[in-house]
């Protein structure tokens, strides 16, 4: 007697494989893009964080020498010196906070370089600019 196996057959095997490729071409996008919008949601609290501390810290004291002093960000992602603080997109300087005194006043700088990469790119077009 010839025993019965259950298996798939070939032409089940390859519609399988195209419909998990269908699902994930689909898929695949949508998780980059809302990964992007998270990093985009992050850097703008963040820059709304330097700017509040630096100013707080500005009418604490008076003035401000160094933006270290003022400001405590995750140093994986920003490069912070005396006075700037840097966020880098793919090696490309994408947002530079800069602060700046003269005789008369002290000034916080934001640039950001649309050009630098996608995150960059979707920071502008959700209203952050150079001010």
């Amino acid at each position: 007697m010839k025993k019965m196996t259950n298996s798939f057959s070939l032409l089940e095997m390859i519609f399988s494989i195209v419909v998990i490729s269908v699902i994930a071409s689909i898929a695949i996008p949508k998780f980059m893009s809302t990964k992007d919008d998270a990093v985009v949601s992050t850097l703008k609290q963040d820059i709304s964080t330097v700017t509040t501390s630096v100013q707080s810290y500005y009418l604490l004291n008076g003035k401000i020498d160094k933006i270290s002093d003022a400001v405590n960000l995750n140093s994986a992602v920003w490069e912070i010196s005396d006075s700037t603080v840097i966020y880098n997109d793919q090696e490309n300087e994408c947002i530079k906070m800069e602060i700046t005194s003269s005789s008369s006043d002290t000034q916080l700088n934001l640039t950001v370089n649309e050009d630098a990469g996608s995150i960059c790119e979707k920071l502008a077009t959700s209203g952050i600019s150079t001010t």
